[in-house]
């Protein structure tokens, strides 16, 4: 790898390790690409049946808040959840006779938006305006988000607002990750607060 360095085949940005410039003019047209591509997905929980793995699952499933047994639904298959080990990312089962979930997060915010990327909406939404120029209809969909998410933000601190249905809504502005760990504590459906982990529809109008 040194070598590879020194030689200007591979570049080096801190701690990452990138194509140099000597790769690029002797292979060209990319044709580096397919032995460098990286894939990345959220991280997914083994699970267990008796000593047999079953499949894997979710991490989500094994997070968000439900009434009664937590029960995943595996290979077509219902089972409920009797011990998970967070450490070793694996979770147990036991067959059950029904009322499995099925769930599998996708590309981008389907993942959750993490706590930079909410806060940095939160500052767009306060008034900052992006370092980025903006055509006339961006300017009018984020002059439109500001009024539509008028309410559900405020530059001192975080809101608690009661939906008509009588529910506490939390707008924490802290990331998905924060307020999936936020709603898995609390516990008791009938005064629990509902957390929202960002504005998507902001985000996916305004980009």
């Amino acid at each position: 790898m040194r070598h590879l360095v020194e030689q200007g085949c591979l570049d080096r940005d801190g701690g990452l390790l990138f194509i140099g410039p000597e790769a690029e003019r002797r292979y060209g047209h990319r044709h580096f690409m397919n032995p460098t591509s990286v894939f990345t997905a959220p991280p997914q929980f083994t699970v267990v049946q008796g000593r047999k793995e079953t499949g894997r699952t979710d991490p989500g499933l094994l997070t968000e808040w439900v009434e009664g047994p937590r029960r995943l639904l595996l290979a077509g298959r219902s089972r409920q959840v009797t011990y998970i080990d967070w450490h070793r990312k694996r979770c147990f089962v036991e067959p059950a006779d029904g009322g499995g979930e099925a769930k599998w997060s996708s590309a981008g915010f389907g993942q959750g938006a993490s706590f930079e990327v909410t806060r940095a909406v939160r500052d767009v939404l306060l008034g900052v305006d992006p370092p980025v120029s903006l055509t006339r209809r961006a300017g009018r969909a984020l002059a439109e988000a500001r009024e539509h998410f008028l309410a559900r933000v405020r530059p001192g601190g975080n809101l608690v607002i009661r939906d008509p249905d009588g529910r506490l809504r939390w707008w924490a502005w802290a990331g998905h990750r924060a307020n999936a760990t936020l709603a898995a504590r609390l516990a008791d459906p009938d005064s629990a607060v509902a957390v929202l982990s960002e504005p998507t529809r902001f985000v996916a109008d305004v980009g």
